[in-house]
């Protein structure tokens, strides 16, 4: 079992916030001692990794637990679309970089906003949430 402390030193993320995540009941700790100490198992840990990839992919805590609340919740297809999305954002960043390091070594000032289309990210993003 590990503390709220400790959990928080693992994972990068604030006390505050695994308090917020308990309070919406998107984490909730495996165990509140009498004193009101929180203490998360394994399995909460693991929970937090996946919240967290949803969180860089810039998913709504909202959706987050609406995704990992419910019952047809499959951890493997998950992982598996959180994957894809994550190379279709570096795809989408290294055009972005390519585009700004074009710009500055031309000096060009040309427009081209192809580069910021984010519709594939964005497409790929709902048929994930549909599953």
């Amino acid at each position: 079992m590990k503390t709220v402390k400790e959990m928080s030193q693992l994972s990068g993320i604030s006390v505050r916030t695994l308090h917020y995540y308990d309070e919406i009941n998107l984490l909730t700790p495996s165990f509140i001692a009498e004193n009101g100490y929180r203490y998360y198992d394994n399995e909460s840990f693991e929970k937090l990794q996946e919240i967290l990839l949803f969180r860089e992919l810039e998913f709504p805590l909202k959706e987050i637990k609406k995704i990992v609340g419910n019952a047809a919740y499959d951890r493997e297809s998950a992982l598996k679309d959180q994957i894809r999305l994550l190379e279709l954002k570096k795809k989408h960043l290294e055009k972005v970089i390519k585009h700004a390091k074009s710009l500055q070594q031309k000096g060009e000032n040309y427009m081209n906003f192809e580069v910021f289309d984010k519709s594939d990210l964005l497409a790929f993003q709902e048929e994930a949430k549909e599953r």
